[in-house]
């Protein structure tokens, strides 16, 4: 039979497959798997309203008899902070200056994260909010007699 030479590469194959053993004569250590994290059930408790700002109708709007809702994203800190307001749906850019301005001003706790054991945290939060804006037909029929009126006079 003819022999080889012995790389020193092979040798070291050799030499861990006959004892199991790598380098400095450590056995090699099993790696274990990582452990699954721990989740807790939750849920979660929408942002609350402390001090809503005074909304401004814009008087040329409601005038002209333009209403309806102005949808918003809004992105709340968990510190209760608005950090970004943004218009998704309006019927009218005048209305929705009026309700970016107002929601700007609202005071706001931040929403939480309620678990099952009772424990809550404070989260940041993106939600959708609706301003409304309606008209008192009376009311508008009786600014627009005053406006004609002063017109006339």
């Amino acid at each position: 039979m003819h022999k080889r030479p012995v790389t020193a590469a092979a040798a070291v194959l050799l030499l861990v497959l006959a004892d199991g053993t790598v380098g400095q004569g450590q056995a090699p250590t099993p790696t274990e798997a990582p452990a699954p994290p721990v989740t807790r059930a939750s849920t979660i408790a929408p942002p609350e309203l402390v001090a809503e700002a005074d909304v401004v109708y814009p008087p040329d709007c409601f005038r002209q008899g333009i209403a309806g809702p102005v949808v918003m994203d809004v992105d709340l800190a968990d510190d209760g902070v608005i950090l970004r307001v943004a218009v998704t749906s309006s019927p009218d850019p005048r209305l929705s200056w009026a309700a970016l301005g107002a929601l700007s001003n609202f005071e706001l706790l931040p929403a939480k994260e309620v678990f099952d054991d009772g424990d809550e945290e404070p989260i940041a939060i993106r939600f959708a909010y609706t301003l409304t804006f309606t008209i008192d037909e009376v009311e508008r029929e009786r600014l627009i007699a005053e406006d004609e009126a002063r017109a006339m006079a």
